[in-house]
């Protein structure tokens, strides 16, 4: 089933505030500054980055997971990396 018009338009608002509200007390959270080693091990999150304790303990089981071979390093880095190869051949 297919939604109307007004019912996309009411669910990407709702999905809009919801988002808002998640913004506003992710500010109310302590923050953390992402060390650059593990902005090098995930790739796709700048060094400095602040971050709350939640996501700060997901980007550490990611680093856990990438070293371990289960997941795969993704983002910027890796594409510049490609990049900077191809220069060097």
């Amino acid at each position: 089933m297919t939604l109307t018009k007004l019912q996309q338009r009411h669910d990407r608002r709702k999905r809009e505030k919801l988002r808002k509200q998640y913004l506003r007390d992710r500010l109310k959270e302590p923050m953390f500054p992402l060390a650059e080693s593990l902005a090098n091990a995930l790739g796709d999150i700048a060094p400095g980055t602040p971050l709350t304790a939640p996501e700060l303990q997901r980007c550490l089981r990611r680093v856990a997971d990438i070293r371990a071979g289960k997941a795969r390093r993704s983002g910027w880095l890796e594409v510049m990396e490609s990049l900077n190869a191809k220069q060097r051949a």
